[in-house]
């Protein structure tokens, strides 16, 4: 028996690369994300995973499952890890992890700090 909490909704936002080292992911690329966030509470603490896609303004996409390893919006804060799990058009074969932290302005409203590290074969 899971003896907690749980829910599930959708996020959506739109943000801006504004430090890169080039390439696919290049500085000034805007994008626009979507997501399914999946939170469980439970006596061992809150689990929160999301999957999710990024489209570029040429509409090719990237993929990626992202999980909260601290925090929660009532702290203001949150901490994790997100995996890049392959994409289309240009994005088609790309890998990766992000390290993100999440700032949250309101329970409706976040501002996502990421470092990431990717690769394309």
């Amino acid at each position: 028996m899971f003896g907690g909490t749980a829910s599930a909704g959708t996020a959506a936002g739109a943000g801006t690369i504004v430090r890169s080292t080039g390439g696919l992911l290049a500085e000034g690329l805007n994008f626009k994300s979507d997501a399914v966030v999946f939170a469980k509470r439970s006596a061992a603490g809150l689990a929160v995973e999301a999957l999710g896609t990024v489209t570029d303004p040429a509409g090719e996409r990237f993929y990626f499952l992202s999980r909260w390893n601290s925090g929660d919006i009532d702290a203001r804060e949150g901490r994790g890890r997100q995996e890049i799990t392959g994409g289309t058009g240009r994005f088609a074969g790309i890998r990766g992890e992000c390290d993100f932290r999440i700032d949250y302005l309101s329970p409706t409203l976040a501002v996502i700090h990421q470092s990431c590290r990717w690769e394309q074969p």
